[in-house]
């Protein structure tokens, strides 16, 4: 009798069965852990649709370029054989300042919500047309140039869009006329003399997007202000603020963008 119970004491103390027991019991903690970890899956998923679906039905993430100033070129080849081509010349701003308050508010969806925005921008700057030269024969063909503005979603535009100069107001036609720049935005047909060497601009934009709000730095010198009462906003890009102001009341920001900070020249062509 001693010896079984001696024996039994034994095996009651065990570690390995200490540890087969501790090995059981993790893994039964382990399946409500998945079922957890499977509910936040599915959570973070039907979140994501939700933003995806709120985005469509308004407008997606936004992003502001240009304007550029696009002058065509008629190019004749000294191979007479070869027959003249267009090249359009893309001309940056010398100048290029952004204002403008941007206004978020909360969508819901059932138990979801995604953050939307609308936004009153305004540009102003200027274009120095310099002398165009290709090296070969050519004609410029002052009539036919235009100015492109980039806009990542045309859907977000509200209202009419022109582009006011020292001479005229010129409105907005849907769609660029070439995608040499940008992928998507708008065209403004604008029409110069040849004698046209400083042209100052303005435009307003009643633009809505959601999640961001970006800015292509096209102008020699670029500055940026916006100001918002979003208290948490975040920051990103390859420029972060020069400066910036974040309390309740929400955020103002400042930026300031050289063209030696960019990877693109002020002027180049493309056919």
């Amino acid at each position: 009798m001693k010896i079984e119970i001696n024996e039994n004491k034994k095996w009651q103390h065990s570690m390995t069965l200490k540890i087969i027991l501790l090995a059981v019991m993790g893994l039964f903690l382990l399946i409500p852990l998945e079922m957890i970890k499977s509910i936040i899956r599915e959570r973070q998923q039907n979140s994501e649709k939700v933003r995806q679906e709120i985005a469509f039905q308004w407008a997606a993430r936004q992003t502001v370029s240009g304007p550029v100033l696009n002058i065509p070129v008629r190019i004749f080849p000294a191979n007479k054989e070869t027959e003249p081509y267009i090249s359009v010349y893309h001309l940056m701003p010398e100048t290029l300042i952004i204002s403008g308050e941007v206004q978020p508010e909360k969508r819901h969806k059932s138990i979801y919500q995604a953050v939307v925005y609308n936004s009153e921008l305004n540009l102003s700057g200027e274009f120095i047309v310099p002398e165009i030269t290709s090296g070969q024969k050519n004609e410029i063909l002052w009539k036919e140039a235009y100015f492109t503005l980039g806009i990542s979603d045309n859907r977000g535009l509200k209202g009419s869009v022109a582009i006011k100069t020292d001479s005229m107001d010129i409105y907005a036609i849907p769609g660029l006329k070439d995608v040499q720049v940008f992928s998507s935005g708008i065209t403004f047909p604008f029409s110069l003399t040849g004698l046209d060497k400083n042209i100052p601009f303005e435009i307003h934009l009643d633009l809505s997007g959601s999640e961001e709000l970006k800015f292509t730095p096209v102008g020699k010198i670029t500055r940026v202000s916006l100001s918002s009462p979003w208290n948490s906003p975040g920051f990103s890009g390859n420029f972060l603020p020069s400066s910036r102001t974040v309390n309740d009341s929400g955020f103002k920001a400042d930026w300031l963008i050289t063209n030696l900070n960019r990877s693109f020249p002020q002027i180049w062509s493309g056919i």
